[in-house]
């Protein structure tokens, strides 16, 4: 497929990563007792309010397992390195609703060639992201007697990288819940989530000017559909080795709907799907280590892999801890990342 709605590099290693900053910075305040309490200062004075806007800044760099491969095969030419900053910025709106926004940039550091042996290459292209605004809901019910905080948030993207703008991409609608808890130094997470994305065009249409020779032949519409509906889930876990050294787990789910529905009439073939297309799903494992430099400034590493649900036969399972099925490893990934909050 032409398309592909690629995250900011880094984005989820900070995001994973910012919540064991927080827990971090939680557990070294000193408790405040009756007698601390009746020691400040009461004369009539307005309370002051904590200033409601606040950001952050991250570094990324990742790249894959590819990049150590031998390189006399083609195989190589799928190793990939790229670098990335993210810029957020949230506003308080109350004690439980918050409005962020968030903008990043990547860098691909790596060369790309087309194939063993090529002298050709592609430029390390330097890209913008698309820029996402939501409304987050802090905890808003918290389950009694267990502990169990709920919380979610609704947003939406504005298409400001190249690719959705190649793929006529007008926005994407999200919604997200999510449940927490956290005792004795450990941090649990179980999340979903559900996106909506609003197209010009069902289908992927090629860009006449960069391949004119293409529309020519089989004209704009290539007839391949693009995701209308993502659903996707989560789980995390969070636990606090040290003071400021924070060691995490997580794995993902997801599967997507198409735009288009297959129809089912005298010429349909028996293999054909019909009705309405999905996805075959897709899932992610992730091992991280976050360390907490100073009281805003923090560093992370981490591992992942991704790969489709079944292997490419469409017979077995796969087991995202490793990318065993390509001869490169190029689905397992490594980033590392600075965050600086304000």
């Amino acid at each position: 497929m032409l398309v592909s709605l690629r995250p900011l590099v880094g984005t989820s290693l900070l995001v994973l990563a910012a919540p064991l900053f927080a827990h971090a910075a939680e557990a070294d305040k000193p408790a405040a007792t009756d007698a601390t309490k009746s020691a400040e200062p009461n004369i009539g004075q307005a309370k002051e309010q904590p200033w409601p806007l606040s950001g952050s800044v991250s570094l990324g760099y990742r790249f894959n397992q590819a990049n150590f491969a031998n390189t006399e095969s083609s195989q190589t030419d799928l190793g990939s390195q790229s670098g990335s900053i993210n810029v957020g910025l949230g506003y308080q709106l109350n004690d439980l609703l918050s409005l962020d926004v968030g903008a990043g940039v990547s860098k691909t550091l790596s060369k790309s060639y087309g194939g063993a042996g090529s002298s050709q290459t592609a430029n390390n292209a330097t890209e913008m992201g698309d820029v996402s605004v939501g409304l987050g809901v802090g905890e808003f019910y918290k389950i009694p007697g267990v502990g169990i905080g709920l919380s979610g948030g609704v947003g939406a993207s504005i298409p400001t990288s190249k690719g959705s703008q190649a793929s006529g991409a007008i926005t994407s609608l999200g919604s997200s819940l999510s449940a927490g808890w956290s005792g004795g130094g450990f941090n649990l997470s179980l999340g979903a989530s559900w996106d909506y994305s609003i197209w010009k065009n069902p289908t992927v249409q090629l860009e006449c000017d960069s391949a004119r020779n293409n529309c020519d032949i089989s004209g704009v519409d290539t007839g391949d559909p693009l995701p209308l509906h993502s659903v996707s889930g989560s789980f995390s876990v969070g636990y606090k080795i040290i003071k400021d050294l924070s060691a995490s787990a997580s794995y993902g789910i997801s599967n997507s709907w198409l735009t288009t529905t297959g129809k089912d009439d005298e010429f349909t073939s028996q293999y054909a799907q019909t009705g309405t297309q999905g996805g075959l799903g897709s899932h992610n494992f992730g091992l991280g280590l976050s360390y907490r430099l100073l009281e805003k400034t923090g560093i992370s590493a981490r591992m992942s892999t991704g790969s489709g649900l079944y292997n490419a036969r469409g017979s077995d399972l796969t087991l995202p801890l490793y990318d065993f099925e390509t001869r490169t490893g190029q689905r397992t990934s490594y980033s590392f990342g600075l965050n600086q909050s304000f």
